[in-house]
This record gives C-alpha cells, structure tokens and sequence, in this order.
C-alpha cells in the first residue's frame, strides 16, 4: 500500500482499527469529537501496537511534523524517516 498523505495514513489506521479483534477502551483523548471521528492522534495511538517497526516510525514522525506532514509528498517523509514513499 503507498501512503501518499495523510488521509491515505488516517485509512490504513481506520482499516488496522477496524479488523482487530481486540477494540481499546478509549481514554477522554480517545472520545470521538463533535463530528464522530477520532483525532489523528488517538487513532495512531489506538493502532500503534498492530503497526510494523516502519509504520511506526513514520506515524511518529507524522505526529511529531503534522504541519510538515501537511503539505509533504510521500517521498519527502520517506526520506525524513529513512523509509520508502511505499510505506
């Protein structure tokens, strides 16, 4: 799957979420806000452990540069984070 932004991250994360077994209880971070969705953050969060070494580092990364993240291309956050765009 290549990840191209961070909505294509937001999917991966919604569909990791989706086919675990196991849901988490949701913290007051976890609730979902006024338009039902979770934040980024809570839903990287909620995932974190279901994610390969690579995912992870590179939703650290996201977390850590989201105005970065915002306007960056899938192989300039694959360079920061010595990953591929693929990742």
């Amino acid at each position: 799957m290549i990840i191209s932004n961070i909505r294509d991250l937001e999917h991966l994360l919604q569909f990791r979420l989706k086919s675990s077994m196991m849901v988490p209880e949701m913290s007051a971070a976890q609730e979902p806000t006024p338009n039902g969705m979770q934040s980024l953050e809570a839903r990287i969060s909620a995932a974190h452990g279901d994610l390969s070494r690579k995912h992870k580092r590179l939703a650290r990364f996201v977390l850590d540069n989201k105005y970065f993240m915002s306007f960056a291309s899938a192989s300039q956050a694959g360079e920061k984070t010595g990953t591929s765009a693929a990742t």
